[in-house]
């Protein structure tokens, strides 16, 4: 079996603008390439690309496998929040967002992926 590499540069900036749809993903992900190669699996290795994976899917061929790692990573957050009794009742926390940049963006991106109406704390690293 071969892997390729595919770089798409723009694609983070892109989810983070927090306007990403289907003709977005035209303009930053080739994905012919894995057409023309015949992939039969494309994993995402980057913490964003979850939440465009729907979209990268409705994209490609149905007989083309998408790892995604997101619900794995998940599944580990919680394991490791139970074992060490951080697990609060439902409803009973609080959502808080940080990031090192002033960023509307990243604002949207809360909004239009999480639903949540909250502004993201500025980290001065």
């Amino acid at each position: 079996s071969e892997v390729y590499t595919i770089e798409a540069p723009n694609l983070v900036e892109a989810i983070e603008a927090g306007d990403f749809d289907s003709k977005t993903l035209d303009l930053v992900l080739p994905l012919k390439i894995l057409e023309e190669k015949e992939v039969d699996t494309l994993a995402l290795g980057c913490t964003h690309f979850p939440l465009v994976s729907s979209i990268i899917k409705e994209a490609l061929s149905d007989n083309i496998l998408v790892l995604d790692s997101g619900e794995a990573i998940a599944r580990q957050v919680k394991r490791v929040l139970e074992a060490n009794d951080e697990i609060k009742e439902k409803g009973s926390g609080k959502t808080l967002f940080y990031t090192t940049k002033d960023n509307q963006g990243f604002i949207k991106m809360i909004e239009k992926y999480l639903g949540e109406n909250n502004t993201p704390s500025l980290l001065d690293i």
